[in-house]
């Protein structure tokens, strides 16, 4: 099961379906006001369900989205937080605490618990929160801090809160900075029944292979083959000599997907972005921030360039009379026709149900 959920994503009814991800159910709470809001939230392959807990308003401009998803027969309630750093009145009451509990977001509380130096309103509120009820931090004090201040001081604002039962099966891992002035936060949670992943298949890369080379070869094993044999041994002598040549001719191995706009120089780009960002975090002085954001700047303004130029030459090399299934399978995934949608889960006797084989059971 694999959550994602992004904040002060400004996402628009209009803007939303640049989000669109294929096998990944995509919803949003909105951009309402002037200031940075609005929560992108992704579930892969899960039956899940959403809903918008809270939007901003005039007394409290925190935003709370609520998704829950079954898996493995238990239901997890994930709650996505964002709370402005001049928002003081952020209310937790709408949190339902309960096993299989998560909480993660950025919540602009200040308190030493999470590396602060001193306190603020809301950092005592999720104070309370963690006093009242079976939930807990999910925090080390070695871990990176997640936010680059521009006058170089580091914070902690990304938090990420679990249910008592959940405690232990839980790590939290800080990463580099997707380009928005936030380290990002993975969250594991090992728990429930175990299942069986199938091992990576070792794939082909035909797109390097030497053709030629493999052609000659085949062509030159096969000549000495003797065709007056036994039709089924002629069949694994050839069989033996096509997988051997291509051991040697096609190279092998898991394969990264690139995105068809990403190159060379953007890669070198983002090396010196977070190049930058590093130096910033060990000198904590303004200038190296400053270093900083200008290459995060030039690192978007050139990704937005590469992708503009990629889409025109998709458009200018395209041949509709070849390669209408490319052009039917790549406007297909500009529409998200290949989204899945995960179905709601089925109520019997009042119980919410959500596992497949336990769905035909009953009704059979």
């Amino acid at each position: 099961m694999d959550v994602f959920i992004i904040n002060e994503a400004n996402v628009t009814p209009d803007s939303i379906k640049y989000y669109q991800l294929i096998d990944w159910n995509i919803q949003a709470l909105y951009k309402s006001r002037q200031i940075a809001s609005g929560i992108l939230i992704g579930v892969n392959q899960h039956t899940s369900k959403f809903r918008v807990l809270k939007e901003m308003n005039d007394t409290d401009t925190s935003e709370i989205v609520e998704l829950i998803i079954w898996k493995d027969n238990r239901k997890f309630k994930i709650y996505g937080i964002y709370s402005p750093p001049q928002n003081n009145n952020l209310d937790l009451d709408l949190i339902e605490m309960q096993n299989n509990t998560v909480l993660i977001g950025d919540f602009n509380g200040a308190s030493p618990k999470w590396g602060y130096s001193y306190h603020n309103q809301v950092g005592r509120k999720i104070e309370d929160f963690l006093d009242s009820g079976a939930m807990e931090l999910v925090y080390c004090n070695t871990d990176i801090p997640t936010f680059l201040h521009y006058s170089g001081s580091t914070t902690n604002p990304d938090l990420a809160i679990v249910s008592s039962n959940l405690k232990n099966y839980t790590t939290r891992e800080v990463i580099e900075d997707p380009g928005g002035g936030h380290r990002a936060i993975i969250l594991t949670i090992k728990a429930g029944k175990r299942t069986y992943q199938q091992p990576r298949r070792t794939t082909w890369n035909f797109k390097k292979a030497n053709w030629k080379n493999y052609r000659n070869e085949v062509e030159e094993d096969t000549s000495k083959l003797d065709l007056q044999g036994h039709p089924k041994t002629l069949l694994n002598q050839f069989h033996s000599i096509l997988i051997a040549k291509a051991k040697r001719n096609i190279p092998r191995g898991k394969q990264i997907r690139f995105k068809p706009f990403w190159n060379k120089q953007l890669a070198e780009q983002k090396r010196k972005r977070d190049q930058a960002r590093k130096q910033a975090e060990n000198t904590k002085q303004s200038n190296d921030v400053i270093a900083w954001r200008k290459e995060t700047a030039k690192l978007t303004q050139d990704v937005t360039i590469s992708k503009k130029e990629s889409w025109n030459k998709f458009l200018e090399n395209i041949d509709y009379r070849t390669d209408a299934s490319r052009t039917h399978k790549f406007l297909n995934s500009l529409n998200n026709k290949y989204t899945r949608e995960n179905p709601e889960p089925k109520i019997i006797n009042n119980k919410e149900i959500s596992d497949d084989t336990v769905i035909a059971n009953k009704f059979n």
